[in-house]
């Protein structure tokens, strides 16, 4: 028994001795678990060590033991269930052999900067393109020594990238655990331009179809490393920015400057940014054939989205035709590919340029409702076609008149003797723009020539397939997006003609999916779809309003002038579920008037974001009603808020949901609480 005791007690001591000689050992070497380190032969990183992990392979692993084995280490690692064995040397001139589970050591470079040097080998290959098939992308990482701002619960990690074939921004999320870490998968169309974490981080790069990357974000050092199979372009932008503010992204007005002297700036600042170029790779001779490609492309596509916007501080909304063909020259037939590289760029110079062109080529589309009526498409009697010829052979001699008239007194005197002469035929025109029959034959007709017109256009302009495809993605998209309804079965048609994108096909016909299931559904709670007949006869816009608010007398109401049109609109309307919880302790109203909103697609985007129940209240009142309303709310622009109170008084006060504190606080004043 006795020498049972004594063998127990000499294991102990030897248990504990080995654990000092660990600790001892740490603290003599503890430079390894703050370091991280690169294979010299790639100049990939390999390795890095921290107090609370190791990252390798993409992955951070937890330490099970920490062994000194002569001058170095033996670790046992563990993630997910898996081990692995990994030897470390003795560091000797910035240099550490390192072994991962039996194999071969790699003698490690130790990195001493806040970015990874120089890549010591040249690489020729250009961007990855996979034909614009969907894929996807992982992007996961680590943030060390977070300051207290990125601790505790509810934090999160973003990706913030441009969908080409819809034009529109996405994000992307994941939680960030108690140590700092994160992981997210996202699909990506190609080779991607995306920002990761803006907020706090900012870090602009791109990625590659199928690969996944790791992030090391260390607070305390300012260091940021990516690794990855093929990390080394992400690396290279994190050690030179590519992106830059540019001189042409302001207002040319401030700088007094006409759009014909800012095309010439644009053509400057390539011939700057080019000599930079020239300059940073003497420096650096090994950057890659894809960080110069990035380099002059990001240059490019910001001149060519910059020029396209400044279109806006022109009197009419044009640029001038010299600008319009520079653009078509100098940029539209040299956007590098794949397009996604620079995709946010891309998509808003896309925007601008098709619509600016197409004033120029005269592919405007544009539908008359008389001349539908004698065509046939809007069904009327024999009296009505005829009125609508004569309707039109006076409309046709109006403008030509007015084309020969300067005098501006004479042309409102053509103007007034027309209309007065054609009251019948106008007052008709009315009745079938308030039809809704009627007005879906006139959306479905402008729709149909629009599309005619983009497609000569891109004809004209000459473009690739997939730029052709992805255009023509964009004109459908908005389509659906715009109206909330399923295309016509000729637009559906016309998207299996026109488009050869397997992806952008795929993305078309789960839209339609979606709003052709939406309008097979009933709208809950339909009661919440009030019935203008409430209203009828009344045209005074504050007798109209007090009327809509009649019913919800002791209740305070939140008024939401809103249209199915409207991006901005349905982009707030989408989290209205937030915003019914916040307001429901209140007993808020939300009462919705609609904008120039076809009934379908008002039916829709109520369905789609379920805007319904005892505490709302839809109108889609007839324009000049609506327009009256609007005019006592002072609307000047979509969406516009207002909050009435208990006794029906709008209020000036802050009402915007997009400003959920601020609406709190006025409700709060309402409500008489705290």
């Amino acid at each position: 028994m006795e020498s049972n005791l004594r063998r127990a007690a000499a294991r102990m001591m030897l248990l504990l001795g080995m654990l000092l000689l660990t600790q001892g050992a740490f603290s003599q070497d503890e430079s390894l678990f703050t370091s991280d380190w690169r294979d010299p032969a790639t100049g990939d990183w390999l390795m890095g060590f921290r107090p609370e992990g190791v990252v390798y392979d993409c992955r951070v692993w937890d330490y099970r033991t920490k062994v000194p084995e002569g001058d170095g280490w033996a670790l046992l690692l563990e993630s997910g269930g898996e081990t692995l064995q990994v030897k470390v040397g003795r560091e000797e001139d910035g240099r550490r052999s390192i072994a991962v589970d039996g194999r071969p050591a790699t003698v490690c470079e130790k990195l001493s900067g806040r970015v990874m040097p120089d890549y010591p080998t040249e690489d020729g290959r250009g961007f990855t393109d996979n034909g614009y098939r969907v894929d996807s992308v992982t992007v996961c990482g680590w943030y060390v020594n977070r300051p207290a701002r990125l601790q505790g619960k509810g934090q999160t990690f973003e990706v913030t990238y441009t969908d080409v074939l819809t034009a529109k921004e996405r994000t992307v999320t994941a939680p960030l655990d108690s140590l700092g870490r994160f992981r997210v998968t996202f699909p990506v169309l190609n080779t991607q331009e995306v920002f990761l974490d803006w907020r706090r981080i900012a870090v602009h790069t791109v990625v590659e179809p199928g690969e996944t990357y790791f992030l090391l974000c260390d607070f305390g050092s300012g260091r940021r490393l990516f690794m990855g199979r093929d990390s080394r372009l992400p690396n290279e932008l994190l050690a030179h920015e590519a992106s830059f503010r540019s001189p042409l992204y302001q207002d040319p007005r401030e700088q007094k400057m006409s759009l014909e002297e800012l095309m010439a700036l644009g053509d400057k600042v390539l011939a700057q940014r080019e000599a930079l170029l020239d300059s940073l790779t003497g420096c650096h001779p090994t950057l890659s054939e894809r960080y110069r490609a990035y380099f002059r492309g990001n240059v490019l596509m910001d001149n060519a989205r910059n020029i396209g916007q400044a279109r806006f501080f022109s009197p009419d909304f044009r640029l001038p035709r010299t600008v319009s063909d520079h653009l078509a020259e100098r940029y539209w037939s040299r956007m590098p590919q794949p397009y996604t590289v620079h995709a946010q760029a891309f998509a808003s110079f896309v925007r601008d340029f098709l619509d600016d062109r197409m004033e120029y080529c005269g592919l405007r589309a544009s539908v008359r409702p008389d001349e539908l009526v004698c065509e046939g498409f809007i069904r009327a009697s024999e009296e009505k076609r005829q009125l609508m010829e004569a309707y039109g052979v006076a409309f046709r001699g109006l403008e030509a008149a007015l084309a020969k008239e300067a005098d501006e007194a004479l042309r409102d005197s053509l103007v007034h003797r027309f209309q007065r002469e054609q009251a019948e035929a106008l007052a008709y025109l009315d009745v079938l723009m308030d039809d809704e029959e009627a007005g879906a034959v006139v959306r479905r007709e402008l729709t149909r020539r629009a599309l005619a017109s983009r497609c000569t256009l891109l004809d004209t302009l000459g473009c690739t397939g997939a730029l052709r495809d992805i255009c023509l993605t964009n004109f459908f998209h908005a389509y659906l997006d715009n109206n909330r309804h399923s295309l016509p079965q000729e637009l559906l048609a016309s998207v299996e003609e026109l488009i050869g994108m397997e992806s952008a096909k795929d993305l078309l016909h789960a839209e339609q999916a979606h709003y052709v299931a939406l309008e097979e559904s009933p709208v809950p709670d339909a009661e919440s779809l009030k019935s203008a007949d409430v209203v009828a006869g009344l045209t005074d816009g504050g007798e109209i309003l007090d009327r809509l608010l009649a019913p919800y007398r002791g209740r305070p109401v939140l008024i939401d002038v809103w249209g199915t049109w409207c991006g901005p609109c349905k982009e707030a309307l989408s989290h209205s579920q937030e915003l019914y919880e916040a307001l429901a302790p209140y007993g808020v109203v939300c009462l919705y008037l609609a904008n120039n909103s076809p009934v379908e697609s008002w039916r829709n985007v109520i369905r789609e974001y379920r805007l319904t129940g005892s505490h709302c209240a839809h109108y889609n009142l007839p324009p000049e009603q609506q327009a009256a309303v609007e005019s006592v709310l002072g609307v000047r622009s979509y969406p516009t808020y207002r909050l009435a109170d208990r006794t029906g008084r709008v209020l000036d006060v802050p009402a915007d949901p997009r400003r959920l504190a601020g609406l709190l606080e006025s409700v709060k004043g309402i409500a008489g609480q705290e």
